[in-house]
């Protein structure tokens, strides 16, 4: 069954690119990268070979807002020229490109990701695995780089790893979803054990990773292996 990486290009999500790296050398043949650029022809690109499928795996690595699954920054024209007003294209939404989920099993790790999964059952997809908040950005106490650099790193681990693992041992969504929690907690109690940084940075970050693990939701027939047709 193939396997679709969707990656948009994205200074703040290209963290994951990593993920597409890794699961493209793992799967090789069948793993295909559909690749977000700024453009509007990429996405048509993407949208089509999805809803051409109608079996497979997805794994979205994008953004979420308001129920939608956003596409990459599309740059816009201002009287014929180009400007920076950058904007997040709502590419899949409870009116647009639905059809790309019939047949499918679908990851989408975005955040707030979790608002659409109903949406994409009752259009056709076989189980839905998304999230709450997944917060990268904290603007409290603490340096806010440091903090975001630290819950990149870790996330971009626990999930490449766990799909990995989920695949070849041929998991079911809800065995998924287990494994992906325990990952969350041993990267938590492994960062509050080490000696890598301050105490009060490891705390933020171990609770920043505990609001994303609590926020892993189900929907549809969690009993459906990762990789069933």
């Amino acid at each position: 069954m193939k396997i679709y990486g969707i990656h948009p290009v994205d200074k703040n999500l290209h963290f994951l690119k990593r993920s597409i790296i890794e699961l493209s050398k793992k799967f090789g043949e069948y793993f295909e990268y559909l690749k977000l650029e700024k453009n509007n022809h990429s996405h048509e690109i993407a949208t089509n070979i999805l809803i051409d499928s109608n079996e497979g795996l997805i794994l979205f690595f994008c953004h979420a807002l308001d129920k939608s699954i956003r596409g990459c920054q599309i740059i816009h024209a201002a009287g014929g020229r180009e400007h920076r007003d950058f904007s997040y294209g709502s590419w899949i939404s409870p009116t647009k490109n639905l059809k790309v989920f019939n047949g499918k099993a679908v990851f989408c790790l975005a955040c707030n990701s979790n608002d659409l999964g109903e949406y994409a059952i009752k259009n056709g997809a076989k189980v839905y695995l998304g999230f709450d908040d997944i917060p990268f950005y904290i603007k409290e106490n603490f340096k806010e780089d440091v903090i975001s650099n630290f819950v990149k790193t870790h996330l971009e681990q626990i999930i490449t790893s766990t799909i990995i693992i989920a695949i070849e041992k041929d998991f079911t969504f809800n065995q998924f979803a287990l494994r992906l929690r325990i990952s969350f907690d041993k990267h938590r109690i492994d960062l509050m054990t080490s000696n890598n940084s301050g105490r009060a940075t490891k705390i933020q970050v171990a609770n920043v990773l505990s609001v994303i693990r609590n926020g892993i939701r189900i929907h549809g027939d969690g009993t459906l292996k990762i990789m069933e047709s």
